[in-house]
């Protein structure tokens, strides 16, 4: 889970045990509203700190950050098979990244702010919903 604070928390849901808190120095002082976790090595978060990071889950160590937004990310959509991740921002846009060499792989103007995204890497299609109403 993300906090609002900018803690990153592991849980075990089995038994509702922290297993693990990355405190807000190491993550960002900024609320974190996305996260995505393959449970094996990584986590991929965002936030209103206007950028995606990864992390390896098992040092807490961030491994690469991904700048570009120029607001608060609001949707993140993560495929590590593909290495592949997806984020959508209150700056009208939303931007793919290479996960693996932390490149840019594209930018595409919304026309609004992006609330919720959804997007499959296998067809490189993405849906948005958007604060002007349209999908």
């Amino acid at each position: 889970s993300g906090s609002s604070g900018g803690e990153l928390i592991h849980w075990n849901l089995e038994t509702a045990q922290c297993l693990r808190t990355i405190r807000s120095t190491s993550v960002t002082s900024k609320p974190v509203s996305c996260v995505h976790a393959d449970f094996n090595e990584m986590i991929v978060l965002a936030g209103f700190a206007k950028v995606v990071k990864l992390w390896d889950l098992k040092t807490g160590d961030l491994l690469k950050f991904f700048a570009g937004h120029i607001a608060d990310i609001t949707s993140l959509v993560v495929d590590f098979q593909e290495m592949i991740a997806v984020s959508g921002s209150s700056d009208e846009s939303i931007m793919s990244w290479e996960l693996s060499s932390g490149r840019r792989l594209e930018h595409i103007a919304c026309g609004a702010a992006v609330h919720h995204l959804c997007a499959s890497m296998a067809s490189m299609h993405a849906l948005t919903a958007c604060r002007d109403g349209k999908v």
